[in-house]
């Protein structure tokens, strides 16, 4: 989900943190 330690958004970062 999106919060202060795993925000919203695009690349490989947001996507590891969303494991999307």
């Amino acid at each position: 989900m999106c919060d202060e330690h795993c925000p919203c958004g695009s690349g490989l970062k947001f996507t590891y943190c969303h494991g999307k």
